[in-house]
């Protein structure tokens, strides 16, 4: 098109030049004409607050991963903040591993640690356990006492106690690390960028790097002693070592696919798993390596527990097993479509897998079934709002209205009768509310959510933000600049000129004339006679998208968008001032609590408080890495954030609390036996959260009590050690159930007895 533009526009004889291009010159309208209309009609898929492509790009950045990893005061800074939705947790696992025979850990985002003992019941789990935000990438799990864990940044880590309490090593660079094995508590590796493998003797207190001669991205390690190893990864990259990584001899893989993940059982025998449905199977220590017929995903992770048995996960909630050593593989049901990351067997029954937004799957009959562990609602949280402390409603993708009543301990979805994705909620009291999405959607209830009605609006724009100034009177905004208004509580929604064709993503009625709209490219928009006039503004050189805007008063408000971005009035709009947040993440949602507290998160869980009214930002420990939507505070001591992967968090300035649900889940806890096997005896430990009275019993296979250990007997809070003879009694398995008083509180183990 542009050698046509040249052509016409050099030619000086402008009517022979008209007659004799005529067909170039209509073509050439068409085209600008189309490729100046482009992008109004494209907008509304461009313009979308959802940051998902740019919150992987930023998140995957290592460098980025880096400058914004918080410091322990900043993690420390947030413990007013917990998780209410999901159950146990919401943030990607990437690495599991088993502990104490059938129970397991797993690592994550933000330093997540998580452990249960009792089969999922109850689990221990820490965030930062490195004292900061960076992924735990690896875990390894040498013994009852000693952890490894690594990931970005050259984080290593390391727990002498199970996981209770954890310290960094001295790893003494900012390499990320993909995997690492350790052979006992004091040998091991990690590997990661640029083809180094680095090794310990003394626990990580000193490191020494060892090299492939490859600069690949190595992603998986095994070793099965202190002398023999491999290594795997990019283009298909496999490397041995016989003398502990002295030196390291390349084998041929036959591929130039991603390799994952590696498991040996012996010297002999090994598989690797990779992206492409690739499965490699070697007998003779990777001398060779035979392709197996496996169905097509992308794999992650390969465990074998045997010659025989083995698994493999990877996208799409992908579960594959083989029991004849990889000669042929059939799928699992599996129920989930999420990305699985990791998967450890203890047995050729008992195993365990983990993936994104924290999934977690246990089996305990070799994969015949699997359980979703994860309790809470699911969904992608885009809104939420709050009209008093108690009662709230969540809405998001797929037509979700969700209500709490109890300040989010529980939730009940609500019928919308609708599938699309709701973005926005408001409510003026307990009562009345209204949501906001996809094609000009807008649905009102007067009953508190118990029914749902769709109001009639002008526009099929989709509808990003909703506010109300009182139950009469409120504006809603969205793509291509669309604003509607009503003054009768939705009744009759009427479109007003907002002078912009620019989307706008959040709306706040300052009082019922004054009212704000920020946008796309830092656009701001500004009414004052309660809707019906808008006045345009543009804070440049600033043109980073807005995404949330909120007033405390007429004079004073402030506006969060993309890279950081945060601009703050005094003067009521007069002027916008640019002030450091501190951050190069997305801003999401901004909220004050009152003249001097004000809230903002955004993506990868960045959370920032003030204190001075928006003209100082702090990071703040949220916990999570999932991207956060929407805040909402009943007043300045209670809060909610609403996100992704069925995040719900609540802030509660008393210092914490502990729902109903956890106390259930968490008076006993770290139930466990060793040995397990065991003949002919075995001690069962457990942790009480707090004194109660316990009965404690032991079943056999038939459901028929064995023995009466202890009936309504006291114990104090702590841990607790009871030895079993089984001397009397026939092999096989049995049920340890520790019960409360009025069954309250109960966990079951199972114990296997062999003569």
């Amino acid at each position: 098109m542009n050698a046509l533009i040249n052509k016409i526009f050099d030619n000086k004889n402008w009517g022979k030049m008209i007659m004799k291009n005529r067909n170039d010159i209509f073509t050439l309208i068409f085209l600008l004409a189309l490729f100046c209309s482009t992008p109004l009609f494209a907008q509304e898929e461009m313009d979308s607050v959802d940051v998902d492509m740019d919150d992987l790009v930023q998140s995957s950045n290592p460098l980025l991963d880096d400058e914004e990893a918080l410091t322990s005061s900043e993690v420390a800074a947030g413990a007013n903040w917990h998780w209410l939705n999901p159950y146990p947790q919401g943030n990607t696992l990437y690495s599991v591993d088993v502990f104490r025979d059938t129970g397991m850990c797993a690592v994550g985002d933000v330093e997540s640690f998580l452990r249960t003992t009792d089969d999922g019941s109850s689990w221990y789990k820490q965030h930062s356990v490195g004292q900061s935000t960076r992924r735990l990438f690896a875990i390894d799990v040498v013994d009852d006492k000693y952890i490894y864990a690594a990931g970005t940044i050259g984080l290593v880590v390391r727990s002498s106690d199970g996981g209770e309490s954890w310290a960094p090593t001295s790893f003494g660079t900012s390499m990320p690390i993909h995997a690492l094995k350790f052979v006992d508590s004091l040998t091991g590796w990690v590997v990661g960028y640029n083809g180094t493998v680095v090794k310990t003797t003394d626990g990580g207190n000193s490191w020494t790097s060892q090299y492939t001669l490859s600069f690949v991205r190595l992603r998986g390690i095994d070793f099965i002693d202190k002398l023999q190893g491999w290594v795997v990864g990019d283009s298909g990259k496999i490397f041995k070592t016989t003398n502990g990584g002295t030196t390291w001899v390349a084998q041929n893989s036959n591929t130039t696919k991603i390799l994952q993940s590696v498991e040996f059982i012996n010297a002999d025998s090994g598989w690797v798993a990779g992206i492409d449905g690739v499965i490699r199977r070697t007998t003779n220590g990777g001398l060779t390596w035979i392709m197996q017929a496996a169905p097509f995903a992308s794999y992650e992770s390969i465990c074998f527990v045997d010659k025989d048995h083995g698994w493999a996960v990877g996208y799409g909630g992908m579960i594959i097993k083989t029991t004849n050593g990889g000669s042929a593989w059939a799928s699992q049901n599996s129920p989930t479509t999420n990305y699985l990351s990791s998967v450890r067997f203890a047995n050729p029954l008992v195993g365990w897998i983990v993936g994104y937004g924290g999934i977690i799957l246990r089996t305990s009959d070799g994969g015949t079934s699997w359980i979703k562990l994860n309790r809470g609602e699911t969904g992608f949280f885009r809104g939420a709002h709050f009209p008093t402390r108690d009662i709230g409603w969540v809405v998001g993708d797929g037509g979700l209205i969700m209500k709490t009543t109890n300040a989010g301990l529980n939730w009940t979805q609500q019928n919308s009768a609708m599938l699309i994705r709701f973005n926005a909620v408001h409510f003026t009291d307990h009562l009345n509310g209204w949501v906001v999405g996809k094609s000009g959607t807008v649905l009102h209830t007067t009953d508190g959510g118990a029914t749902w009605i769709e109001q009639s609006t002008p526009t099929l724009n989709t509808l990003y933000g909703v506010h109300f100034y009182d139950s009469q009177n409120g504006i809603a905004v969205g793509t291509r600049g669309k604003i509607i208004r009503t003054t009768n509580g939705g009744s009759l929604w009427i479109s007003k000129n907002a002078n912009t064709s620019r989307q706008l993503n959040s709306i706040k009625m300052v009082t019922n004339l004054i009212a704000w709209a920020c946008g796309r490219n830092g656009i701001l928009v500004q009414s004052y006679d309660g809707g019906n006039g808008w006045v345009p503004q543009e804070i440049r050189p600033l043109r980073n998208n807005l995404s949330s805007i909120d007033f405390i008063s007429p004079q004073r408000g402030v506006s969060v968008g993309y890279k950081g971005t945060i601009v703050l009035t005094t003067d009521g709009g007069g002027t916008w001032n640019t002030v450091a947040s501190g951050t190069k993440r997305n801003l999401l949602s901004v909220k004050f609590l009152n003249e001097n507290n004000v809230w903002a998160t955004g993506e990868y869980g960045i959370l920032l408080h003030s204190t001075d009214g928006g003209f100082t930002w702090a990071k703040v420990g949220s916990g999570t890495a999932n991207n956060l939507f929407s805040l909402s505070f009943a007043d300045s001591t209670i809060g909610w954030i609403a996100g992704r992967n069925s995040t719900i968090l609540r802030y509660d300035s008393s210092g914490g609390y502990i729902s109903s649900k956890a106390k259930y889940l968490s008076l006993i806890t770290e139930l466990g036996n060793y040995p397990n096997p065991f003949n002919p005896s075995t001690n069962i430990s457990f942790t009480l959260m707090e004194n109660a009275n316990l009965s404690i019993r032991i079943y056999n296979v038939y459901g028929q009590e064995v023995v009466s250990l202890f009936k309504n007997q006291e114990f104090n809070t702590g841990s607790h050690n009871i030895s079993v003879d089984f001397q009397s009694y026939a092999t096989g398995m049995y049920f340890v159930h520790i019960v409360s008083e009025k069954m309250k509180y109960q966990v079951v183990r199972k114990i296997l007895y062999i003569r």
